[in-house]
């Protein structure tokens, strides 16, 4: 009696597809998962698509950023060369600490004048001069800030044109101020007047000449002219005047002895030791 056998297919081999068993064909798979890395060239596997040439370099140069814009090694080399031919013709500015001898070949390289002074700039300012010093410190500041010749011209042009703007506008300020004060002056003048009027009558013209007499006595005509405008035509300060005019004579040191006033009309009446009646 020979026995059943039961044949087992291998697995993954041969045999037909199933809903519930293999499925060697995957059409029975929907989503199937692919876990190989799809970095391309990239060995650190972001995901990120390298250029061919750079994945042939050391690891520590394929991270660099400026690499990732050349699509070739051809464009690199390109690049390259025309870099080195800007930087062959370039002047390199010294490093701190350099030489006398380094920083004068830089300057000349780049035609700089080797003192400040040597900066042939304009010293006038419309009809005016320009102050040495502030010349002087134009020219430290050209020095200073490495300007060629012609750049330390176009600038100081430039700052002249500026300043003769500055010039005219302070011009014209202080043309409407002496205009206002002029003005202001003739209001107080004619205000003035018309108290000394209302107070004096027909003496007030007389008066005001004493006063004037009074104040020349005491101050220099410069010193007259400084004093503040509504000072000059104050009626208080003009009657002060007229009436210490009055109590001087031709004896005292002004030129007349003093003249003793009624004790009502005395200008210090609370100081009865300036007067001695005689």
């Amino acid at each position: 009696m020979s026995r059943l056998r039961v044949h087992y297919a291998p697995e993954n081999e041969g045999g037909g597809s199933t809903l519930l068993g293999n499925d060697p064909a995957g059409e029975g798979t929907t989503n199937p998962t692919n876990n190989t890395n799809n970095s391309g060239n990239n060995p650190t596997g972001e995901g990120t698509q390298l250029p061919g040439w750079i994945a042939g370099l050391p690891q520590d140069l394929q991270g660099n950023e400026s690499l990732k814009s050349y699509k070739t090694v051809g464009d690199f080399a390109k690049a390259a060369i025309e870099n080195q031919d800007k930087l062959s013709r370039s002047t390199v500015k010294p490093k701190d600490g350099a030489t006398a001898e380094e920083l004068t070949a830089y300057r000349k390289e780049l035609g700089l004048p080797e003192k400040a002074d040597a900066y042939d700039v304009a010293a006038k300012l419309g009809d005016s001069d320009i102050p040495e010093e502030m010349l002087k410190g134009l020219k430290q500041s050209y020095f200073d800030s490495n300007l060629t010749p012609d750049q330390a011209t176009a600038v100081h042009d430039k700052l002249l044109g500026l300043m003769s703007e500055g010039q005219e506008m302070f011009k014209y300020y202080d043309q409407q101020m002496a205009a206002k004060i002029t003005a202001d002056a003739d209001t107080q003048k004619a205000t003035s007047l018309a108290q000394l009027g209302k107070d004096w009558g027909d003496n007030m013209g007389n008066n005001i000449a004493e006063a004037k007499t009074m104040l020349q006595a005491v101050l220099t005509q410069e010193e007259i002219e400084s004093m503040p405008i509504d000072m000059q035509n104050s009626p208080i300060l003009v009657k002060a005047l007229y009436n210490m005019k009055s109590l001087v004579s031709d004896d005292s040191l002004l030129g007349g002895r003093t003249a003793h006033a009624a004790a009502g009309t005395r200008m210090f009446p609370n100081s009865p030791g300036m007067y001695k009646e005689g």
